[in-house]
């Protein structure tokens, strides 16, 4: 996901839609789709992979841009959390009892946390990024273990941006 996608995503819509009224019809239409992007099943599938990241997060922000309906909180890795607004924050400075699931609802999370806090994310690596000072690519395995940061509009590897 871009940069300008992210910050989009960050700041929202400046003007707020007035209440809306659903038809039946669109209100039935509104919770399938809303199934579908709270579904453990559909986004464990879908985060195999740093595209399938970008697709979710994608497909959430837009339902939530378009609807306004919140949606249910997961967690990724213990790392990062989709809001209920179709946003992703970056999990830190988190106590985790055991090991971190591949995906969880928020509120199992917070039964196996003693504490966290969360930030929003900068930006999301797309499908095919390379560290700007190593050329070498941000891989899944870099995700998952936070193992990436986004300076001045660069992705890199932590460990080239350590003093």
């Amino acid at each position: 996901m871009s940069n300008e996608e992210m910050r989009k995503m960050k700041s929202g819509s400046q003007e707020r839609k007035e209440a809306r009224q659903f038809t039946e019809e669109e209100i039935v239409q509104i919770q399938k789709e809303r199934d579908s992007l709270d579904s453990l099943y559909y986004l464990g599938r879908m985060i195999n992979c740093i595209e399938g990241v970008n697709i979710i997060l994608k497909k959430r922000y837009d339902f939530y841009e378009k609807y306004e309906v919140p949606l249910q909180e997961f967690v990724l890795w213990g790392k990062y959390l989709l809001t209920y607004r179709g946003t992703m924050q970056e999990i830190y400075q988190c106590k985790y009892f055991g090991s971190p699931a591949k995906i969880t609802t928020i509120k199992d999370f917070m039964m196996n946390v003693n504490s966290f806090r969360r930030r929003e994310l900068n930006a999301f690596p797309p499908r095919g990024c390379f560290c700007a000072k190593c050329h070498a690519p941000i891989t899944m395995d870099d995700v998952i273990k936070g193992n990436y940061i986004f300076v001045y509009n660069e992705f890199t590897h932590k460990e080239h941006n350590k003093k």
